[in-house]
């Protein structure tokens, strides 16, 4: 084989070496990478070596061009988030307590940079599957750490402006920015793992069942691998969307909120035994409540204007997902309220909205 076909294996590995040079697509690269290995395990299988020289050529081209085509994306990563940092992260109109509103060229700017991210990030883990190959995920790792660094820096430069235009909202503001960023990376890596079975099933037919075979040494398969992905980024989300909703309930529930925790906490130190509490204590309990009875339905109505404000522009399903969670939350914190003051003050119950109201209203807005 050699002898007949020695010379074209030659000719075709030198004009490969210079025709990658100009690639710059990790992702193409990958797939010449992944259809190679596909390649090798069938010629392994009919026993035939003739060509391993000749696919040992092609890895060594082809895997340190994808190094380097993965770096160049690193490093423009490195690039925007020097840029983006010097872009003002927006204003608040309306003088001191304001709502503060991200600057929508900048917000933009960045949804496009983290739709890109994400697309990017889901083809390498699906072209990683079956394919284990560690050096792959720990690019995925400096990839994701360096998007999370550009997302953090400007989310923390969104709260230092509110903070210096002396609003309020600074958490709420860069926490929103968080989500809408973290929401759109979840969706696209969901969409992603959910169609993994189905990828996995054709690979496995074109590769007639054949078994994996593992390079690089041992780590995580790939399945764990992207569903811890998807996790960790799962957990980014949610966590910021607590932050959020906690920061826009304070607005309306701030009193209710700090008097149900330090009650609670009092209750926890007398083992939940019934307890006497202060005429002034039993006053401003009765002060939160009327408050509340009156404000409650406009609370709602503010929460959902504010909360479709927010994401809307972004995603209609992130906006009525933080929404629910917000209309939760409050009445979460109005039921623990009343039972609150079930054990302290029972005489005020009568007087508390019941909860089949809060939930019928709530539920307008879902």
């Amino acid at each position: 084989f050699q002898e007949t076909m020695g010379e074209v294996m030659d000719l075709i590995t030198e004009h490969l070496s210079g025709w990658v040079q100009d690639i710059h697509d990790p992702i193409g690269l990958l797939l010449m990478i992944r259809i190679n290995y596909f390649h090798r395990l069938v010629m392994q299988r009919r026993r035939l070596p003739c060509l391993d020289a000749y696919m040992d050529n092609v890895n060594m081209t082809l895997w340190p061009k994808l190094k380097l085509a993965l770096d160049n994306q690193l490093q423009s990563l490195n690039n925007c988030q020097v840029s983006l940092i010097k872009h003002s992260p927006g204003r608040t109109s309306g003088g001191a307590g304001a709502r503060f509103s991200v600057d929508a060229k900048l917000a933009k700017h960045v949804e496009g940079i983290t739709k890109r991210f994400s697309d990017l990030l889901l083809s390498l883990v699906i072209l990683n599957q079956d394919f284990n190959q560690g050096q792959l995920q720990h690019s995925m790792e400096r990839l994701t750490a360096t998007m999370e660094d550009l997302l953090l820096s400007l989310a923390k430069g969104i709260k230092q402006a509110a903070h210096q235009g002396g609003s309020k909202s600074g958490v709420s503001a860069s926490a929103s920015f968080l989500v809408n960023n973290y929401g759109s990376v979840v969706h696209t890596l969901s969409n992603g793992v959910d169609s993994f079975s189905s990828f996995n099933a054709q690979v496995r037919e074109a590769a007639n069942h054949s078994q994996r075979e593992s390079q690089g040494g041992q780590g995580t398969s790939l399945d764990d691998y992207s569903k811890k992905l998807l996790e960790h980024f799962e957990d980014l989300y949610t966590s910021n969307v607590s932050l959020y909703v906690e920061e826009e309930l304070l607005v309306h529930l701030s009193d209710m909120i700090a008097f149900v925790k330090k009650v609670e906490q009092e209750l926890t130190l007398s083992s939940g035994e019934t307890s006497e509490i202060s005429v002034e204590e039993k006053d401003r309990a009765r002060g939160i409540l009327g408050h509340f009875r009156g404000s409650w339905q406009a609370a709602i109505q503010q929460l959902n204007k504010q909360v479709h404000g927010d994401y809307s522009s972004v995603s209609e399903a992130t906006a009525k997902e933080v929404l629910k969670a917000t209309l939760t939350q409050l009445l979460l914190y109005y039921t623990r309220f009343v039972e609150v003051i079930k054990q302290i003050a029972p005489e005020l119950v009568k007087d508390s909205v019941t909860i089949p109201s809060i939930m019928y209203e709530i539920k307008k807005f879902r």
